[in-house]
């Protein structure tokens, strides 16, 4: 498992309660990675990540069907502790990631306290929105690396004439997108 640890596996973060995000996606190793992933963690609580997409609007529900075994034997997860994310908007899922640890925090604050960990494996766009939170709530990072790639064309060639794949997406990450003092004369 590489990323980034942060305090994840400190002393000092030995006693708190360790909430796991892991975002879903559908791939034919990414059961075996989550199930790697969360041994590794020991999550306390696991908050599974799911994607709302336009273009695939099953997409939850065929991710909820697929981990339905983790979510009831191995994470023990309630329908209650799912985290539903537009995958469009990655601010978003920064904002509701960062919004939960706020909370963990106010409520483990006497106990110990709580580290929020993230496990971006599934959509692109959402990985973005949690690593945003991870860089914003310095959160430990918990993913797999892949040793290599194969390319197929068959995938290229489909993936280049569906208008969500070819979708542009910028992101403002620092600084003053539009300054507020603009002269008519430079507009």
């Amino acid at each position: 498992m590489f990323g980034f640890k942060g305090k994840f596996g400190l002393d000092s973060s030995r006693d708190v309660a360790k909430l796991w995000l892991p975002q879903l996606g559908l791939g034919t190793n990414i059961r075996s990675v989550l199930q790697r992933a969360h041994n590794f963690v020991g999550p306390d609580a696991v908050c599974p990540i799911i994607p709302i997409a336009p273009s695939y609007p099953r997409l939850g529900d065929d991710l909820v069907w697929e981990f339905s075994d983790e979510f009831e034997n191995a994470w023990n997860v309630d329908a209650r502790d799912l985290v539903y994310a537009h995958d469009s908007y990655p601010l978003d899922l920064c904002r509701t990631i960062l919004r939960i640890h706020r909370i963990r925090q106010e409520v483990f604050r006497d106990v110990g306290g709580s580290m929020t960990v993230l496990s971006p494996f599934g959509r692109k766009m959402l990985a973005i929105g949690a690593l945003l939170a991870a860089i914003e709530g310095d959160f430990p990072v918990i993913r797999e690396e892949a040793a290599g790639y194969e390319l197929n064309s068959e995938q290229i060639d489909e993936a280049s004439t569906d208008p969500e794949q070819a979708r542009m997406v910028h992101l403002w990450l620092h600084g003053e997108a539009y300054p507020q003092n603009v002269s008519k004369e430079a507009a």
